[in-house]
């Protein structure tokens, strides 16, 4: 049981963050920020474009690696080398860069 001073802090039990992860597949994340899903089955790796870096985006083949098989882990831009998972992803999507110190902390967590 969570004490009222840990909610009050804004503080968010390891648990509750991967109870919340596990319940949101990609697909979902990339229509809640209207991005275009490639046509793909929910398994092994897509590409997509990369939220990042505008110049990233020179191949039509898409630069941004997202595995399907472990989708709260890796993404991976094969142009500008940010990494993170599907919580960075959604980071990029909604604000078109990677995290202030190259991973959600603080504020960004949070409202992401």
């Amino acid at each position: 049981m969570e004490s009222k001073n840990t909610e009050q802090s804004g503080f968010i039990p390891q648990e509750r963050i991967r109870e919340a992860l596990h319940a949101v597949h990609p697909r979902g994340a990339a229509i809640a920020y209207g991005v275009p899903w490639p046509d793909v089955r929910d398994s092994g790796q897509v590409r997509l474009r990369c939220p990042f870096r505008e110049e990233c985006n020179t191949s039509s083949y898409g630069a941004l690696t997202l595995n399907l098989d472990e989708p709260h882990n890796p993404i991976f831009c094969h142009t500008c080398h940010t990494q993170g998972d599907l919580l960075t992803l959604m980071w990029g999507w909604k604000h078109g860069a990677p995290p202030a110190s190259g991973k959600l902390r603080g504020s960004e967590f949070k409202e992401i």
